[in-house]
């Protein structure tokens, strides 16, 4: 399927806080014969799909929260972290992820628009550009 099929049988499909539904027909063309094809795809397939990737998001987080100073890892541990982007609206994503990484979760009002919101911010005040890295060169 295509992204834009994959992202909207996400947000139809997918919910994290109780039983998977049936599923949705979809249709598109075969890549590999380059002729019309339809099937149905499962909730509970794309349900596990999300999850295999909330998996390795909820572990990255981790990995970085161990980078916090010990007074900032405190805080954000008891006060909690705040989610962005498409996928933070998933129903039961903030119960999900909030059992994994040990921490309250809440999703940004502002979802689709923090991530440039906050690119914006770093670019444009000169004291926070030390966080802009270039593409492909590690965080230190």
């Amino acid at each position: 399927v295509s992204e834009n099929t994959a992202r909207r049988l996400k947000m139809t499909l997918c919910r994290l806080d109780n039983d998977p539904g049936d599923g949705c027909k979809v249709g598109g063309i075969d890549v590999e014969r380059g002729l019309p094809r339809d099937g149905i795809v499962s909730s509970a397939n794309v349900i596990t799909s999300v999850k295999r990737k909330m998996e390795v998001i909820s572990a990255d987080i981790l990995r970085l929260m161990e980078r916090f100073p010990p007074h900032i890892r405190e805080i954000a541990m008891t006060e909690g972290i705040i989610v962005t982007g498409g996928s933070a609206r998933i129903p039961g994503m903030q119960v999900y992820l909030s059992e994994r990484l040990g921490c309250p979760v809440s999703v940004s009002p502002l979802y689709e628009l923090s991530t440039v919101t906050g690119l914006k911010t770093i670019m444009t005040h000169r004291e926070l550009t030390h966080w802009a890295v270039p593409a492909g060169k590690p965080l230190d």
